[in-house]
């Protein structure tokens, strides 16, 4: 088996990996660098996927970098690549192609789309969305389906049920917990988003017991007998960092493999970055995330000194009927104590078409020091409250 050398070897070519790379020769003009993908190809900007994909999806808008970056950064992309162990005390990693020995590591993985184990998950018209070809599948079931199912009501869920809309289907949302998004919003803030999105049936509180058809889905079932026919469904339940080579390394784990504010982990010169990553208890498996995580790692790989201070875990949701914006802890901690301001605008402007402008905007605070805000409709004010919240360090 063949044994080759990098003194930077980055496991993982999404997001994270590839900014790690380009950090890394920022600093480094000399040093080798390789990254094992199991995908062929580049990484895709994910969090277009969700948006506007159906109606235009070019392939030029969702890559991340163009295809002769690798090449002009001097970095060696191998595809089709499969981790199958990790030594950090050899600085060996295992693979069906050979043994990659290396000086430091970047371990970015990434994660995968979590499925529920519902009975039917496995019939023709199931789609989950985290790659370019899941749109473009997804793209040809709604060009003969006239209904669609989203299972999963967080923003993904949501994103992709405007898209489909958008397209000509009747859509119909159903997520298991008491409401929507109810780890991110206030029960408030919650119960208001249904205002964005008319259109859209929204089931809450609800148990998916199977998907039914032949071979194709045809209907979602629930626990209490009710049914939704669909010609299509998409499954959005979240995401699972990828952990298993880390964990048979006996690096430390949480939700994702646990790293300080250097994305150091618990081997030696080995980095995490990214969906795979936790830090400070926090997997938030966002794109923002695997940016500034994949930042940090690099630089630091490659001898700086970077520390991560803060970390934007915003999420924005663009409806027909408004627009929603949630940034940190919206007072969903029993533990703490919260006080919450609130205020409501509605404001006429000049315009050929003359409408209302509303928003209802929140502003969080705990020991004294804001932790959380969010505005529902107009996001005017959106970038002075993520300053509020992040600081400087957030710019």
């Amino acid at each position: 088996m063949k044994t080759v050398f990098s003194r930077y070897l980055i496991l993982g070519g999404g997001a994270a990996g590839f900014r790690a790379a380009g950090e890394i020769r920022a600093r480094d003009r000399a040093g080798t660098i390789r990254i094992l993908s199991r995908e062929n190809g580049l990484p895709c900007k994910r969090p277009l996927l969700s948006k506007a994909a159906l109606r235009q999806l070019r392939t030029d808008q969702l890559q991340l970098h163009d295809t002769g970056w690798p090449e002009r950064m001097d970095i060696t992309l191998t595809g089709g690549t499969e981790i199958r162990a990790l030594c950090p005390e050899d600085k060996t990693v295992l693979t069906d192609d050979g043994i990659f020995r290396y000086e430091k590591c970047i371990y970015a993985l990434g994660g995968s789309n979590f499925v529920p184990p519902f009975p039917g998950v496995e019939k023709q018209g199931v789609f989950t969305v985290r790659t370019e070809n899941d749109v473009r599948e997804i793209k040809k079931a709604a060009l003969c389906a006239q209904v669609a199912v989203v299972i999963g009501g967080g923003v993904v869920g949501l994103e992709t049920a405007l898209v489909l809309k958008a397209y000509g289907l009747r859509v119909t949302v159903l997520e298991a917990l008491p409401r929507l998004m109810p780890r991110l919003l206030d029960e408030d803030t919650s119960r208001r988003v249904g205002s964005i999105l008319p259109g859209i049936d929204i089931f809450t509180g609800v148990t998916v017991s199977a998907l039914v058809g032949e071979d194709r889905v045809e209907a979602v079932e629930l626990a209490d007998g009710r049914r939704f026919p669909c010609g299509l469904a998409v499954i959005s339940c979240g995401q699972r960092a990828n952990l298993s080579p880390a964990q048979s390394a006996g690096i430390a784990c949480g939700r994702g493999v646990t790293v300080n504010e250097k994305m150091e982990t618990s081997a030696k010169d080995v980095w995490a970055c990214g969906d795979c990553a936790e830090w400070n208890g926090v997997n938030a498996a966002l794109w923002t995330q695997a940016l500034a995580e994949g930042r940090v790692a690099g630089a630091n790989a490659a001898g700086g000194d970077e520390r991560l201070k803060v970390l934007d875990t915003s999420l924005i949701l663009h409806g027909e009927g408004g627009s929603l914006f949630a940034l940190g802890d919206l007072g969903c901690d029993p533990q703490k104590e919260y006080v919450v301001q609130t205020r409501e605008t509605a404001l006429r402007r000049f315009s050929i078409h003359d409408r209302e402008v509303w928003a209802v905007e929140k502003r969080v605070f705990s020991q004294g020091r804001p932790v959380g805000a969010c505005i529902l409709g107009n996001l005017t004010n959106m970038e002075a409250m993520r300053r509020e919240i992040l600081g400087e360090a957030g710019k």
